[in-house]
């Protein structure tokens, strides 16, 4: 007899030593350390007797540490059995057939099916925030991500990490950190003062030591009374770091113009049980999660007081890898679902809420362009050449292989504040990032909206994205690569999108490009934490 074992999340970090690049490729190291991992949850499974009738579930995560060798350590191993032994199980319950509410698509709520009206802010800004800010202090990225910010930004997430320690829940709940361990942190990371002798290096250096606690954590927000021996710690006179209040309509949890999900008494009409769309924008989404932009756009909208903003962003970035509006900015039916899927939401919000987007426009630029350029930097070296290329859309750079957007800003100046924050690596100007600029240009994510900067910014995410994907679904034959091939092969691919209770679900046909998704890794489970429940699934169904 057999034991079904589903991983909802799975995180894998590999520790290297030997500086940043992986030489060929990262694959054979993964390869072996899923393979070690997956025959020892299948043992550990069998060891812990757990019964082929029952469910079981493990509301914790696990921790399972692989040597080189791709086998897991057995002190890791024998505790995964504990805790498989302990867990309570769920008595098995005759199968009920779904009622047409229990499969509609996540969006509007029909008769009988209220869309929750979950506070993003509330439910998964905590986590965001934790991993957003102590992944840059791992990569050594938090203070030139600091110095690139406006100083009402840096002070308005230091109040977003400690509203959301107020305001997470069990599975989020903040730390504590002795007063010890915050001088030793401190010592470590605050050793050189950040440039800017301007009067607001208390905040900079606040962040900074509030992101380095935060990965010393293991992720986790630190609880107030850290928050204050931090404070403490970076202003030598007891001085405090100053945040300008929050208005009503920008505190987490208050309804704002840009919420994404129905509050309203009106009854909203009822959406099908199943769609056919583009795949390709919540592939793009589902590629974003994968290297941690997600968590850096809910971070930025909660940041920002746009509590219910990430959906409206979602939807964002889904416009930019569809086919430009016609006439009055309409979009193909197809194509406005695919949107409106992409937001967690009902179409009928989506122009109030992108346009909410473009009033905050300098407060999201700069955190996620933050995201774009920590995440090039963590897999290259200084030393390894930027490509350049600049024209009427604006300047590109970012990585020659590929073609992978590292930033898309609009002038000399700013490119220049960006090689700063990459560490000056050495440039080289032409013309690879021309067609990929032109063709995402003419794709608008916020149509009818003046954001001109979160326009570039948007497309560099989404240009990432398309050609990451074309990395990992064609680059292992040898083929070149680029964003584009990307948006060619898979923009006419169409799935079925319905909504079940574990989160979005969406169905690709079988075919070739079905094969070179599995081979991809893209079909998988994704945490988009402003869908449904949370998730987005990409299979066959």
């Amino acid at each position: 007899m057999t034991v079904d074992v589903r991983v909802r999340r799975c995180v894998l970090t590999i520790r290297r030593r030997d500086g940043w690049s992986w030489g060929a490729g990262p694959q054979p190291h993964l390869d072996a350390a899923l393979a070690g991992v997956e025959a020892a949850v299948e043992a550990a499974v069998a060891e812990a007797g757990v019964a082929t009738d029952v469910d079981a579930h493990l509301d914790q995560p696990v921790r399972l540490e692989v040597a080189s060798d791709g086998v897991v350590t057995a002190a890791s191993w024998n505790a995964l059995v504990e805790r498989l032994r302990a867990v309570p199980v769920d008595e098995p319950e005759a199968p009920v057939e779904p009622r047409p509410q229990d499969v509609a698509v996540a969006g509007a709520p029909g008769d009988g099916d209220k869309a929750p009206d979950v506070d993003v802010a509330d439910e998964h800004a905590a986590g965001a925030l934790a991993r957003t800010l102590a992944r840059w202090s791992r990569g050594g990225q938090m203070a030139r991500v600091v110095s690139a910010w406006p100083a009402t930004l840096v002070r308005a997430w230091i109040e977003a990490i400690a509203s959301a320690a107020r305001h997470s829940g069990p599975a989020a709940a903040p730390a504590p950190l002795t007063a010890e361990a915050v001088d030793l942190i401190a010592e470590g990371v605050l050793g050189a003062s950040l440039p800017d002798p301007s009067g607001r290096e208390t905040a900079d250096r606040m962040l900074v030591l509030l992101a380095a606690i935060i990965a010393a954590l293991g992720d986790r927000l630190p609880d107030g009374a850290t928050q204050a021996l931090a404070r403490q710690r970076v202003a030598a006179d007891d001085e405090p770091v100053a945040v300008a209040p929050r208005t009503a309509a920008s505190q987490p949890g208050t309804p704002s113009a840009s919420r994404t999900r129905g509050a309203s008494a009106t009854r909203q009409p009822r959406t099908p049980a199943e769609q056919v769309v583009p795949a390709l924008p919540l592939l793009v989404l589902a590629q974003l999660s994968r290297i941690g932009y997600v968590d850096a756009i809910l971070s930025a909208v909660v940041a920002a007081g746009l509590s219910h903003g990430a959906g409206a962003l979602g939807a964002a970035v889904a416009g930019k890898v569809l086919s430009p509006p016609g006439r009055g900015w309409r979009r193909e039916r197809a194509d406005a679902a695919a949107v409106a899927l992409a937001s967690g939401g009902p179409a009928e919000q989506l122009p109030e809420a992108l346009g909410a987007l473009g009033a905050r426009e300098q407060e999201l630029v700069a955190p996620l362009a933050s995201a774009l350029q920590a995440a090039y930097a963590e897999g290259r070296s200084a030393d390894d050449e930027l490509l350049v290329w600049a024209g009427d859309e604006g300047i590109v750079c970012g990585e020659e292989e590929g073609l992978l957007p590292a930033a898309w800003v609009a002038s000399e100046p700013e490119l220049d504040a960006v090689l700063a924050s990459l560490g000056r690596p050495p440039v080289r100007r032409g013309a690879g990032f021309e067609a990929l600029a032109r063709a995402l240009h003419g794709r608008p994510g916020l149509p009818r909206t003046d954001a001109p900067a979160l326009e570039r910014q948007l497309g560099a995410a989404a240009g990432t994205a398309l050609g990451l994907i074309a990395v990992n679904l064609w680059g292992a034959a040898g083929q070149a690569t680029t964003p584009l091939l990307a948006l060619e092969r898979l923009g006419d691919l169409e799935a079925r999108i319905r909504r079940g209770r574990d989160g979005l679900l969406v169905s690709i046909p079988r075919g070739q490009r079905w094969f070179d998704l599995r081979r991809g890794g893209l079909l998988e489970l994704f945490a988009i934490p402003w869908l449904h429940a949370g998730r987005l699934e990409i299979g066959t169904w």
